[in-house]
């Protein structure tokens, strides 16, 4: 720990930002590894990811094996050691009180951040920190005051402030502040993903022009994107717009593949699931079907065309369509190991065991890597 805390104070790292998500493995009492989230401190070139994860994992294991108080003195020695470095000593503070903090020892963490405030380094940091602090402990207008004292110096640190104030009003209940807020931020340039956080915001401030036009905004933004179109999608469908939602449906339907099998589902299958979910719901599923017919019409050993007909199907609820459809299509190109291997999956699917062996071992036959490409289908 004492060299992570040391590599932290190492100017190569202080003017780096740290921006890892806030999530590590930590061992278990078990033996097992779980996932483990760390909200609290805030990330920082002086306290990076790295350093905060590492003390996490510390902190829990001594919790585990009931050596907390031998790690807290360790901690408090550090911290009460005079250093010349004052960033040296925010260090090693700042592992005091992430300690007291993830201890649920709220008042002691507060009062070790302030002896920190007392160094006078002057990072947003140690008010964000601050904040947190407040906000945890239930004191909203405290965190509120905190991050108002916030000076931006740069475009995401303006929108990261202006984004906590607009989230910290609405659970004062400033609604009025808070739309001031909202209007403040819809004018400035932010990512997808803070757009629409926005937009839900401002649909219940009850700002739906405003939020509308953000919606449009991320849209025109999109582009090819498909997690951002399959967000907007969903979005514009729990809001009941479910025309513009089928439409990009479409557009999603025509930018992806359905799953190759049952058993090989990906991102872009899954985007392509629920975009024809999507067409059900809004009833216009119909006519993508009627399209896809024609085209496998006019060429009928197209396993692309026959998949993504077989997919319309099975979200139109046709699944007896979508089977006979791939036997078919494994009839008419019998010299197709992919064909073989789908219509074989829908013969053992439906019970028909013996003609999907027979199937299957026709399909390895003529493409013997299927065996390592798709052993768990």
């Amino acid at each position: 720990l004492q060299a992570r805390l040391a590599a932290d104070m190492r100017p190569s790292e202080r003017s780096r930002i740290d921006q890892s998500n806030r999530r590590y493995y930590a061992p278990t009492a078990s033996g097992a590894y779980e996932q483990v989230e760390v909200a609290f401190p805030p990330a920082t070139g002086y306290f990076n990811w790295s350093t905060i994860s590492t003390l996490h994992s510390l902190v829990m294991a001594a919790q585990q094996y009931e050596q907390l108080p031998a790690v807290r003195a360790a901690l408090e020695e550090w911290a009460a050691r005079p250093r010349e470095d004052p960033f040296e000593q925010f260090t090693f503070s700042m592992a005091l009180a992430c300690l007291q903090y993830w201890n649920q020892e709220q008042n002691a963490a507060l009062a070790t951040m302030n002896s920190i405030d007392a160094l006078h380094l002057g990072t947003e940091f140690l008010i964000l920190a601050q904040a947190r602090m407040h906000y945890d402990s239930g004191n909203v207008q405290a965190a509120l005051d905190a991050v108002e004292s916030l000076r931006p110096t740069n475009q995401q640190m303006l929108v990261d402030r202006e984004l906590t104030l607009l989230q910290l009003v609405l659970q004062l209940g400033d609604l009025d502040r808070a739309r001031k807020s909202a209007t403040k931020l819809f004018a400035l340039r932010l990512d997808s993903d803070t757009e629409f956080q926005l937009a839900d915001l401002m649909y219940q401030l009850n700002m739906g022009e405003l939020a509308d036009r953000m919606m449009s905004r991320i849209r025109r933004k999109a582009g090819g994107k498909q997690e951002t179109l399959t967000a907007l999608m969903q979005r514009y469908a729990s809001n009941a717009d479910m025309d513009t939602a089928a439409e990009i449906a479409r557009q999603l339907v025509r930018r992806t593949q359905p799953a190759a099998s049952r058993n090989r589902r990906t991102s872009e299958s899954m985007q392509h699931e629920q975009a024809l979910q999507i067409l059900v719901r809004a009833k216009q599923i119909a006519p993508l079907i009627e399209q896809y017919e024609q085209m496998v019409a006019r060429a009928p050993k197209s396993m692309k065309l026959v998949n993504q007909l077989a997919a319309a199907y099975e979200a139109a609820g046709r699944r007896a369509d979508a089977d006979q459809l791939r036997l078919q299509a494994a009839e008419s190109a019998p010299s197709d190991p992919n064909s073989l291997f789908a219509a074989a999956q829908q013969l053992s699917a439906n019970g028909n065991a013996d003609k999907a062996v027979e199937m299957y071992i026709q399909a390895i036959q003529k493409s013997p890597t299927m065996l390592n490409d798709r052993y768990y289908d």
